[in-house]
């Protein structure tokens, strides 16, 4: 009995720095999600105090919450940081890669409207970051969208004028339907 207590104090006194650990980071995280003016300390100091962690314990935080995934991905990919670093927008782009795969699949309005946002954002960021097809597949992807309910136009965000040349220059792909469509037509 006594080494059963005993055993059971070490555990809990052994974890509670984890959990402190952990409370940190979660009120740390909550400045990315709910006050984008404090993003590049955070970053900077969660990136010290974490390393090779930061990454795994921000989508940790972040698990299905869109809105945080939303906001965060805002934080982390310069609408703060002028100065953010490739790394940083990478990540940005994965979060906002998640938030849309937690998405899919949803037609209320509210989802909607977030999945176009996202989208849009995305378009432009990954062009940025080299990735054409990518930003193509999410203006078509937008587009679809709109098209289907156009009162989702509503979900476009607000961007720089710069950022609406960049999302305003990419190309949107011929939904592979269509293609087969006119391809069956013309064998017939």
């Amino acid at each position: 009995m006594r080494l059963s207590l005993l055993l059971l104090i070490v555990l809990f006194t052994a974890s509670s720095p984890l959990a402190q650990e952990a409370d940190k980071s979660v009120a740390e995280f909550d400045k990315l999600a709910y006050r984008c003016a404090d993003a590049p300390d955070v970053i900077e100091a969660q990136r010290k105090r974490l390393g090779d962690r930061f990454e795994a314990e921000l989508l940790k935080y972040l698990g299905s919450d869109v809105d945080k995934h939303y906001w965060v991905s805002c934080s982390l990919s310069g609408c703060a940081t002028p100065t953010a670093d490739r790394y940083l927008e990478s990540l940005s782009l994965l979060i906002r890669e998640q938030a849309l795969s937690l998405l899919a699949n949803k037609d209320d309005e509210h989802s909607l409207y977030t999945a176009v946002s996202l989208h849009v954002v995305a378009a432009v960021q990954s062009e940025r970051l080299g990735f054409h097809q990518l930003a193509v597949a999410h203006k078509t992807e937008t587009a679809r969208l709109v098209s289907e309910q156009p009162l989702l136009k509503g979900g476009y965000p607000a961007m720089s004028k710069e950022e609406w040349l960049v999302y305003d220059s990419l190309a949107t792909a011929v939904p592979k339907k269509s293609r087969r469509s006119r391809r069956s037509k013309n064998h017939r």
